[in-house]
């Protein structure tokens, strides 16, 4: 496949990863992640489901709380983030 006839695939959520990647394998429900977050379980229903970003203070909790890099959970946010501008930006040229 060259350059310009690849293909991207759309990134999908740190919220997305949140679920699938965490929750999910550990089988952790997310009133068990709210618990060791320390907030609302419609809080981390709302980081699931992309309603409420990941700060860098969620991030740090994240980290703590899934034994992984706060910055993990900062570049999934930042990645999904750029490229939905950067699919905004394909439907109106």
């Amino acid at each position: 496949m060259t350059a310009t006839t690849s293909h991207k695939r759309k990134r999908q959520s740190a919220g997305w990863h949140l679920q699938h990647s965490y929750l999910d394998t550990y089988g952790m429900t997310p009133a068990d992640l709210a618990t060791k977050l320390d907030v609302s379980p419609e809080v981390v229903e709302q980081l699931i489901s992309g309603e409420l970003a990941i700060t860098a203070k969620m991030a740090l909790k994240l980290g703590a709380a899934l034994e992984t890099n706060p910055e993990l959970w900062l570049n999934l946010q930042n990645a999904h983030a750029l490229d939905q501008v950067r699919q905004a930006e394909l439907m109106t040229a």
